[in-house]
């Protein structure tokens, strides 16, 4: 028998080797890690610097979900091992700066597992301190406003009654009014997103829109002003919502704020002359048809409304600000739109049929003949207590001194049936709100805006000013409006 040469073998075996040492390293090259947290994808190359990641969202009420989305790579998480297109339940997790997801991986080819960190609340999250515990169902819901540090970084979030983050979700810009809605039987969660940093002029309100998302917090819809003459090549800032406020009834049917630049030449003191004026817009919108639209430049008796003070500070700005819209509340007997103007410190009532001015209350408009001690200044965030009484943020910038508002309208024969106030003994000269969450305890959320306030928002004993849970932020962050809502 002939026996084989041992060059050509060797030849072979070594070709062989060559080969599959480039198939090993073609298989490790195409090689990556890619697990994605709740649908969040982080990728992780083989060579990364970085060892610990934060989150773009994350809640604790439902399961966290790891999937292993990457190629010929493993992820180990709690010593269970996912391989390519698998997943894992972690469970429900608490969000805490302590608390971290340790994830390791390993790629094909490797021996080593390498350890990476997964923050639960991300780094740059706004620092609060939280005393006391509400006994009161909900929780609440803040948009922490900062335009001077973190920029890069805003969130909406959610705080149980312990003042613990159960919800987080980071946004590219400033927000405005998270709230959670409950629309025939469906869980809305919404927030006003602005599209840039700072409007025209320093008391304006900012560029828009409203942002819907579903019960498990999935982006759902984005709505604008809705435009009645569509133009060609229209812009978000054609449709911008005013950053103030909302409501939405349901996925097609919302009322909406909004604001446009107008030359009018007939404003007092500037009569035949051009002169720039932002025109109040609000809108009900229904099954995308335009149900009533108010417009403040059609409604010209308001320009007299503005008082000398208010006017002082607007002829600074570049565009009037003769309204300054920023609270509504349908009222639950006749089903009209009651509107907060904060430059003409005044309440008014929208007709929901024809946008007409029903009345006004307050300022120099005012037909209750309010009294020196009802008069409010500057106000903010409005709503309905169960006896109708209307209750207002009074900020209080004529006499420097903030306080909470009850007041009851007979509105047939136009006077005051009871009124009642609550110093709050500070002065907050801009933002802020009130809630009733137990009218029985006399029980109120407010949010202090900002001013010369030490906290952020309180859970407080309305006539004592007792507080029952306290939030405070850095220096750096504040506060426009904290809204609770019943989570059962």
């Amino acid at each position: 028998m002939k026996k084989l040469d041992k060059e050509p073998v060797i030849v072979i075996v070594i070709l062989l080797f060559i080969v599959l040492i480039c198939i090993k390293k073609q298989i490790r090259d195409n090689a990556y890690i890619k697990l994605a947290i709740n649908d969040e994808t982080i990728l992780i190359s083989n060579n990364s610097e970085v060892d610990t990641w934060d989150l773009e969202t994350l809640n604790s009420e439902q399961d966290v979900i790891i999937k292993n989305e990457g190629k010929n790579s493993k992820i180990r998480v709690n010593q269970k091992v996912i391989n390519p297109s698998e997943e894992l339940s972690l469970g429900k997790i608490e969000i805490d700066k302590e608390n971290k997801i340790e994830v390791e991986v390993k790629l094909y080819g490797e021996i080593i597992w390498k350890k990476y960190t997964i923050n639960t609340l991300p780094t740059q999250f706004p620092e609060y301190e939280f005393q006391g515990k509400s006994e009161e169902n909900g929780e609440y819901y803040v948009t922490t406003y900062n335009l001077e540090s973190n920029k890069n970084q805003h969130y909406i979030y959610k705080l149980n009654e312990f003042g613990k983050v159960t919800f987080y979700k980071a946004t590219p810009t400033v927000c405005y009014n998270f709230k959670k809605n409950v629309v025939n039987e469906k869980i809305r969660y919404t927030y006003l997103e602005s599209y840039e940093t700072w409007g025209e002029g320093f008391t304006m309100s900012l560029p828009t829109k409203l942002v819907v998302l579903d019960e498990k917090y999935k982006l759902m819809n984005e709505l604008y002003y809705f435009a009645q003459e569509k133009k060609e090549n229209m812009t978000e800032l054609d449709k911008k919502l005013d950053n103030h406020d909302y409501l939405y009834l349901d996925d097609n049917h919302y009322i909406l704020s909004g604001f446009e630049k107008e030359t009018v030449f007939d404003f007092p003191g500037h009569e035949n002359e051009a002169f720039n004026i932002w025109n109040c817009k609000i809108q009900e919108v229904l099954n995308g048809e335009i149900v009533w639209e108010f417009q403040s430049i059609k409604n010209k008796q308001i320009y007299n409304y503005c008082d000398e003070s208010n006017r002082e500070v607007m002829t600074l700005e570049p565009i009037l600000d003769c309204m300054h819209f920023n609270s509504m509340r349908i009222d639950p007997l006749d089903k009209n739109l009651v509107c907060s103007f904060r430059n003409i410190d005044c309440l008014m009532k929208l007709d929901r049929k024809t946008g007409e001015i029903c009345w006004v209350l307050g300022g120099n408009g005012d037909e209750f003949g309010l009294t020196e001690e009802q008069q409010f200044s500057n106000q903010h965030s409005i709503s309905f207590l169960s006896d109708h009484s209307i209750l207002i943020y009074d900020n209080g910038c004529a006499n420097q001194k903030t306080r909470i508002i009850k007041i009851k309208l007979d509105e047939k024969n136009k006077t005051v049936e009871k009124f009642s106030s609550y110093d709050l003994g500070i002065f907050a000269n801009r933002m802020g709100s009130v809630q009733a969450i137990n009218e029985d305890k006399n029980i109120y959320l407010v949010t202090y805006g900002v001013g010369d306030n030490k906290y952020g928002f309180q859970e407080l004993n309305l006539e004592t000013l007792e507080p029952i849970t306290s939030f405070t932020l850095n220096k750096n962050n504040s506060l426009y409006c904290v809204n609770k809502s019943n989570e059962q």
